[in-house]
Formats: structure tokens, sequence, C-alpha cells
């Protein structure tokens, strides 16, 4: 069984804790500058890419920050093919 290298594992870890972070923010309150909203925005909204056994892992994140709230969609994918978390979070603890 192949072992995942240092750099996918830190992209894995990378990815699930933005996902566990964010994905109950539709709740929260806004930064309340406009400055600070896109500073968080462009932090918080990135890709990561990897391959692993030839499957192409991807996970994609976007936050959106309006007036009153944060919006926030993470994009999990295997080969182009969207799923959900699981695969990463098994990814994780192998």
């Amino acid at each position: 069984m192949k072992k995942l290298s240092e750099s996918q594992s830190d992209k894995i870890k990378k990815a699930l804790d933005n996902h566990k972070y964010y994905k109950n923010v539709y709740f929260w309150t806004s930064p309340s500058s406009a400055w600070s909203k896109r500073q968080q925005e462009k932090r918080d909204s990135f890709g990561i890419e990897f391959k692993h056994r030839g499957k192409k892992y991807r996970y994609e994140s976007s936050v959106d920050c309006s007036c009153r709230n944060i919006y926030y969609q993470g994009r999990f994918s295997i080969d182009g093919v969207r799923t959900t978390v699981r695969p990463f979070n098994q990814l994780a603890g192998a």
C-alpha cells in the first residue's frame, strides 16, 4: 500500500481543517470592515490538488462575505467527479 507523501498529508490536513472550520459558517456575522471581508475571502479561498494511487484529488474552497453573512462552499473531487469529504478523511487516517 502506497503511503501519502508529507506534502500530500499537509494538503489533506489543510483542506480538512478549513472545511471543519467553515462548515457552519452561514450563521456567523461577517467582519465589520470591507478590508477585513476581502482579506478573509482572499486568505480562505484556495484550491489544492494532488495525485495518489493514480487518482487526482482536488479540493476547492470558496469563502464570500456579504454585509451580514459569510458563505462557504467546499468542493471535493476525485478525477473530476464531485464527492463528499469522506475519501479525504479516509486518506488522512491512512
